[in-house]
């Protein structure tokens, strides 16, 4: 399965790659400041959580997606525009 994690190179981020790749996943780690240190399973990208012209073809190369950004409260409702 290829799983797009966005937000990767945060905290909660980086366990679920971690957890992912260990799983034999393919992840797809999309963040504003990707880490290009090559890692086996792992493909980084450079990608806006709040941008959608970002986040499309992310999420066109993947089987299933994690949000894992932080979100400033009362301002959840962006990202669902983003997604939809």
């Amino acid at each position: 399965m290829r799983i797009a994690v966005i937000g990767a190179t945060g905290m909660v981020g980086t366990r679920i790659v971690t957890e992912a790749t260990s799983r034999d996943h393919h992840v797809i780690a999309a963040s504003r400041t990707p880490q290009h240190q090559p890692r086996s399973g792992v493909t980084s990208t450079q990608a806006d959580a709040s941008n959608a012209i970002d986040l499309a073809p992310v999420l066109e190369r993947a089987d299933a997606a994690v949000l894992t950004v932080r979100v400033v409260p009362g301002e959840e409702d962006a990202f669902i525009t983003v997604i939809e």
